[in-house]
């Protein structure tokens, strides 16, 4: 059982990397400065992310500017890493988060900063942890790619949610079952709108022609209702 739920939130974005991204607006809100941050949201990706155009750094997930910190698949053979990189620590190599990017399914991802420790998280599954003390002085975000047409994502970006100020997330969780909702400190909230630039919480611009659809990745829990016993 199950189906895709009708709250208005469980929306997403959709990318069809031939010019597709958004950004959002600049807001001193997200310059993350050297304090505590969340970033999370859901992704599900096309099998073109990962090749053509995008060569071996895959596709950009989301990065923040001009700071040049970001997350990103890595394509080396068939193995496809998420790597997130600053200006100090490289999740890379010997240091990703340890996962291969799927095809075709949502996952979602969280990366958080509480002190000087930066946690990477994959379906709710811590995978890395690492110290880091960079200052993020990016104002705005690019989601689906890095603010221009390189590295662009194909597929669908799910309540992409920013949190200055708290790390959400500190140990292994089980991902949110329904969509994000405007928390203290959240910065911005979007691809959960019937509108392509619509957001919850600041707000984004959009380049190429992407499209809001009713697919996400929550599920109605009544859907999961079986039998007479409705259990």
């Amino acid at each position: 059982g199950g189906e895709d739920q009708t709250t208005a939130t469980a929306r997403s974005v959709e990318l069809d990397g031939t010019g597709d991204y958004l950004t959002s607006n600049t807001n001193a809100n997200l310059s993350m400065g050297t304090g505590d941050y969340t970033v999370e949201g859901w992704f599900r990706l096309r099998g073109s992310s990962f090749s053509t155009a995008s060569g071996s750094e895959g596709c950009g997930l989301f990065m923040n500017s001009p700071s040049s910190q970001g997350l990103h698949t890595d394509y080396s053979g068939d193995i496809f890493a998420f790597v997130w990189s600053d200006s100090e620590i490289y999740l890379h190599a010997t240091g990703d988060i340890g996962v291969n990017a799927p095809v075709d399914q949502w996952f979602h991802l969280a990366l958080t900063r509480s002190g000087t420790t930066v946690r990477a998280f994959y379906n709710g599954t811590l995978k890395k942890t690492v110290t880091d003390s960079t200052n993020h002085t990016g104002q705005n975000f690019a989601i689906g790619g890095y603010y221009d047409t390189n590295y662009l994502m194909e597929g669908d970006v799910s309540n992409f949610r920013v949190v200055k100020g708290t790390a959400v997330y500190t140990s292994s969780f089980r991902p949110p079952t329904k969509p994000l909702t405007s928390i203290s400190g959240t910065s911005l909230l979007c691809c959960n709108n019937s509108s392509v630039t619509g957001a919850t919480t600041g707000s984004v611009t959009s380049s190429g022609d992407p499209t809001a659809s009713t697919d996400s990745p929550f599920d109605d829990p009544a859907g999961f209702v079986f039998g007479d016993s409705k259990e």
